[in-house]
């Protein structure tokens, strides 16, 4: 069992607690929240329970004892709740009866916790999600970051994430304030880092059996009963999103982005997408579906309308362009992100 790990998201407390698969590793828990709101009057706590053995029997059971020996003040401002699916974190923070907005937040910030607390096995380096990550901020023009940030965003911790700047220099600015930017789009780099995802063969591939159909239009219609926020429309239909005048009728595949930090792909939920689905087996069939896995702690995948599913983020965007050997489309993209970039600067100016 993890040591449960006490953070702060507005004016409450959240208590991460990994593995509790007895009686009395809810008590360590509960006592060490106990502590932390004593020592903040004005906060309520929520302990959760994650990969837990734990019923909800054993669970309430518990919680009524503990309510005969933990101060009243103290015990009344506790929450305590069971998440051994991360894909029904949404509906477990609805039950906290917060207000809308807030339930987002919260949301979020459970989840950050969550992947600071699971061991991360991924195939990909610091330097290549550092080098995502600052490439994405500065297609999205969202600006310098400071190291702090970067590291809060890869998962990674401070050596390796200094280690990738330093492996980038020539192509970032350090402000005076020691945040960091890209200074343009590091075209040199990006060949290095598409052919590193060549090699490592990153992407799951699917296809539909021979005889049968399932046209990318239709797979997108019933992408949106997975109802994941791990997961996120990219390649041809989210490029499209952010450059609708992309020079290509119609789109040859689905790809998806598939947010999984801990490094875990478990792609169950693709049967709800077709359930003829079976993986490529070689070069010479054509994939109807790719899933590209994003590892970062953040996804930067961008929600639209007031729908569940978001758009992939732009790299791995131009990723699956490049993939799909659509070299062409992958330039107009990157070029519409530069303008956009210049227009802003020059309307700034």
């Amino acid at each position: 069992m993890s040591k449960a790990s006490i953070s702060k998201w507005r004016n409450c407390g959240v208590s991460i607690l990994r593995g509790a698969h007895a009686i009395r590793d809810l008590r360590s828990g509960l006592l060490e929240l106990v502590y932390w709101l004593d020592a903040h009057p004005e906060q309520w706590g929520l302990l959760v329970l994650a990969d837990s053995r734990l019923g909800k029997n054993s669970l309430a059971k518990e919680l009524e004892r503990s309510r005969g020996v933990i101060r009243s003040d103290l015990g009344d401002r506790i929450k305590v709740v069971i998440l051994n699916d991360p894909d029904q974190l949404a509906l477990m923070v609805e039950c906290l009866n917060l207000p809308t907005d807030d339930r987002r937040g919260l949301r979020e910030h459970i989840r950050r916790q969550l992947q600071k607390t699971r061991r991360r096995r991924i195939p990909q380096s610091a330097h290549d999600l550092v080098f995502e990550t600052l490439v994405n901020r500065w297609l999205l023009k969202h600006g310098p970051m400071t190291t702090e940030s970067l590291m809060e965003a890869t998962g990674f911790s401070y050596p390796p994430v200094a280690k990738a700047l330093n492996d980038l220099e020539s192509s970032i600015k350090r402000y005076s304030d020691r945040r960091i930017d890209l200074t343009r789009f590091p075209r040199q780099e990006w060949r290095r880092y598409l052919s590193q995802l060549e090699r490592k063969n990153l992407a799951r591939k699917f296809v539909v059996p021979e005889g049968l159909s399932s046209s990318p239009e239709f797979m997108l219609k019933r992408i949106e009963k997975v109802q994941s926020e791990n997961v996120a429309i990219g390649g041809v239909h989210a490029a499209r999103h952010y450059y609708p005048d992309l020079d290509l009728v119609g789109a040859p595949r689905l790809d998806l982005a598939f947010h999984c930090p801990s490094g875990e792909i478990d792609l169950k939920w693709i049967r709800q997408i077709d359930a003829a689905l079976e993986p490529v087996k070689s070069d010479s069939q054509t994939p109807q579906l790719v899933i590209w896995p994003v590892f970062r702690v953040e996804s930067m995948f961008k929600a639209y309308s007031n729908k569940e599913l978001s758009f992939a983020d732009p790299v791995s965007c131009l990723a699956a362009l490049h993939d799909a050997r659509l070299e062409s489309q992958a330039g107009e993209l990157v070029a519409a992100f530069e303008k956009n970039r210049f227009i802003s600067q020059k309307s700034e100016a």
